[in-house]
């Protein structure tokens, strides 16, 4: 019905046609029992009248374009930015799709619906950690309350996909709001990863460490170094709209070292298998939920232990740290 109302009504506009016979049924019934939706639309036609013909144009394809959102993501399709279109989309259209969002569709606002909403979103793709950083516990299907909502494509800039739920990102409050911000994810190189994609392969993490003193708090003496698999540009692109280097670095400085201390001790009350072999268990079990307690850091840190003949050598003397 926005794609209608926006294509089929305010850019058909001309002096001859009156906007309520140019609606589609269903959202006339809307627009006629709300008087302040009735009042911005009307006032939206009434300065779309005066619309040249390339200028009308110009908006429908803004709004086909910017609502692919995973060809954007792939650098399939360019988005369309606010300032090249005509000046009746800043100042008249987009005001009202984001009251849509924040009258109609903000979930924090609006109780029932948009709560079971956001309740089998998570439930279906069993997101237990923010699907963005995979660090910070999200709110269950069994909470009262939601994670933020964050728009992708910020709805500052790309207001017609202010409403498009293929937009709306559920994502922790340190990724929406100190790391990315209004940061606009095509600025980077042109491309994201598409956050509701099916059937990419998973992104695999891969630790460097030099060197680890076990005998005094010393502890991590240098800087983990990650390498992400995947699409290179995209790994640039997120890691520039949510810091994801750095925040795992502060997260693997803070638990690394308790990590390995506590595979020791379990190495050592294991008499049935080698340190190889424990690790080796270990990987696999924390692979069956690799997302839970940063597991996914914990399976790349035993890789690199597993490298490292020095490190094996301690875990195989069996001697308490």
């Amino acid at each position: 019905m926005l794609e209608y109302l926006i294509c089929e009504v305010w850019c058909k506009a001309d002096k001859i046609n009156n906007c309520i016979d140019l609606l589609h049924s269903d959202f006339k019934k809307i627009y006629e029992c709300l008087d302040w939706l009735k009042s911005d639309v009307d006032d939206i036609f009434e300065h779309s009248r005066a619309l040249e013909t390339h200028e009308r144009q110009s908006i429908i394809d803004a709004f086909k374009s910017n609502n692919q959102i995973e060809n954007l993501c792939n650098g399939v399709v360019k988005p369309i930015e606010l300032t090249s279109l005509p000046s009746v989309v800043e100042m008249k259209m987009k005001p009202l799709l984001e009251v849509f969002y924040s009258r109609l569709l903000d979930i924090k606002k609006v109780p029932g619906e948009k709560l079971d909403y956001y309740k089998q979103l998570v439930k279906l793709n069993n997101f237990k950690t923010c699907p963005v950083c995979g660090l910070a516990n999200i709110e269950t299907p069994e909470s009262r309350y939601i994670e933020d909502y964050d728009h992708f494509l910020p709805k500052a800039y790309y207001p017609f996909a202010a409403v498009n739920f293929k937009n709306l990102v559920p994502t922790c409050d340190k990724c929406n709001k100190k790391h990315k911000g209004g940061k606009k994810p095509l600025d980077k190189n042109g491309k994201a990863y598409y956050p509701f994609e099916s059937g990419r392969p998973p992104i695999n993490i891969k630790i460097t460490l030099k060197f680890i003193d076990f005998d005094s708090d010393q502890k991590l003496t240098q800087m983990p170094k990650f390498q992400f698999s995947g699409d290179a540009d995209k790994n640039e692109t997120w890691n520039w709209l949510y810091n994801i280097e750095s925040r795992y670095t502060d997260e693997f400085k803070r638990f690394s070292y308790s990590w390995l201390r506590n595979l020791k001790k379990e190495i050592e009350f294991n008499e049935s298998k080698s340190a190889e072999q424990y690790i080796d268990f270990k990987i696999a079990n924390y692979k069956e939920d690799e997302f839970d307690e940063m597991k996914f850091l914990k399976i790349a840190l035993l890789e690199e232990v597993k490298t490292k003949q020095e490190w094996m050598e301690v875990y195989s003397q069996k001697v308490s740290l």
